[in-house]
């Protein structure tokens, strides 16, 4: 009976092992991911913010930006890193309000042209929000 929970306890510290890996991968890393963000298209908008989507796997917010010929365009800035990590540094969905003027600096998605993987991030007050160790960009 010994021998058989012995060889049961293995197979479950085998197969637990053996899924940690994959439990461990992240989904797909930074906003700097070359296989879905082009690195080296780096653009800056301005806008308004027309949506929050703060939920995870990274939230979101939804900017319209207005062309220089007055068309009204919707694009998606996604933040690197999860919901908790930015609660963890006090910025929660209600950190940012409907109608709040932005700047966004962020390379584009090869899923969707219209949306940036967010890089920088300036706030009606000025402050400044970085992803990663960057240097400030406006600040």
């Amino acid at each position: 009976m010994k021998n058989t929970q012995r060889m049961c306890r293995r197979i479950a510290v085998l197969m637990a092992g053996g899924f940690l890996p994959l439990a461990a991968f992240p989904h797909h890393g930074a906003n700097s991911n070359p296989d879905l963000y082009l690195a080296e298209n780096l653009i800056e908008l301005d806008g308004e913010v027309s949506g929050v989507l703060w939920r995870n796997p990274h939230p979101r917010l939804m900017m319209t930006v207005v062309g220089e010929g007055g068309e009204e365009a919707e694009w998606e800035l996604e933040f690197s890193g999860s919901v908790n990590g930015w609660v963890r540094q006090g910025v929660d969905g209600k950190f940012f309000q409907i109608g709040d003027q932005v700047k966004a600096a962020g390379v584009v998605s090869r899923r969707d042209p219209t949306s940036i993987g967010l890089l920088h991030l300036l706030l009606p007050s000025g402050e400044e929000m970085i992803s990663g160790n960057r240097e400030l960009r406006w600040s």
